[in-house]
């Protein structure tokens, strides 16, 4: 045999919850290039396989827990597991994206007082990042959920083959080319000494941001960095509200492990 195969489960340690973030199997060479990997859920069964090369290093991740490594594996076929377990790995909650020596980009792969930290410090925030996007958020409780996603999708669903052409005054709103407009525009504006007229004109494209007929809405629906809105910009745009909603179940994930929420 000329490649590794490794199969088990893979299981999040620690309280169940619905947290639906996905997990990850990846297989490196020696020098640590990725070679070939696979997303599962928790508690799922895996196989992957890897090949051309005689050194083989193996990744268990998922944002908010422990990575777990297995290294210099050789060629052949293996049932892996950790702890008393011969078959199954299960990940240790904990781990933030706190890493000082680059910016808080990544994990640092290591569980400390950094981490509680880290995770303390984000407690208060509602909508997060400057680029949030209220059209994604349905209910408006500054959450992306399921209910949410369901919602993004059926926008598209509901489109079919048409299409919508961002107008020039809409794309002008975006005052900081972000890609959707919301409050950081708003405020922009205003610290731009923009009169109460424009405010108030402003606000009022802005209160229509979850009305599914208004132009604003169309537009923080637009993903793919043109002006037109139509069946392109749905894979995009799935792959977005998705990564929102792992954020925020990681989040609330973090704030169990450390003791600051429900």
């Amino acid at each position: 045999m000329t490649y590794l195969e490794i199969s088990g489960r893979v299981s999040k340690g620690g309280q169940k919850t619905n947290d639906k973030t996905p997990i990850y199997v990846r297989i490196f060479d020696g020098n640590w290039a990725e070679i070939n990997s696979v997303e599962i859920a928790d508690g799922s069964e895996f196989e992957v396989q890897a090949g051309g090369s005689d050194v083989y290093n193996v990744k268990f991740e998922c944002d908010g827990y422990l990575p777990f490594y297995l290294k210099d594996f050789g060629t052949g076929s293996y049932t892996v597991g950790s702890g008393d377990s011969w078959d199954t790995v299960t990940l240790v909650p904990g781990d933030t994206t706190w890493n000082e020596e680059n910016d808080n980009q990544w994990s640092d792969d290591v569980l400390n007082a950094a981490d509680a930290a880290y995770v303390r410090s984000c407690l208060g925030a509602t909508r997060g990042d400057s680029d949030f996007n209220p059209s994604m958020d349905a209910d408006g409780d500054n959450v992306i959920s399921q209910a949410d996603l369901d919602a993004f999708c059926a926008f598209y669903e509901e489109l079919g083959d048409e299409e919508y052409v961002i107008p020039q005054n809409i794309l002008n709103l975006d005052l900081n080319s972000d890609d959707v407009i919301n409050d950081t525009d708003y405020k922009l504006l205003e610290d731009s000494g923009a009169s109460e007229e424009q405010l108030a004109a402003f606000q009022s494209e802005l209160n229509g941001v979850r009305d599914t007929n208004t132009w604003v809405y169309i537009y923080n629906h637009e993903m793919t960095g043109d002006i037109y809105v139509n069946a392109d910009d749905y894979e995009q745009g799935l792959a977005k509200i998705k990564r929102i909603c792992s954020e925020t179940w990681t989040f609330r994930k973090l704030l169990r492990v450390y003791g600051q929420g429900r």
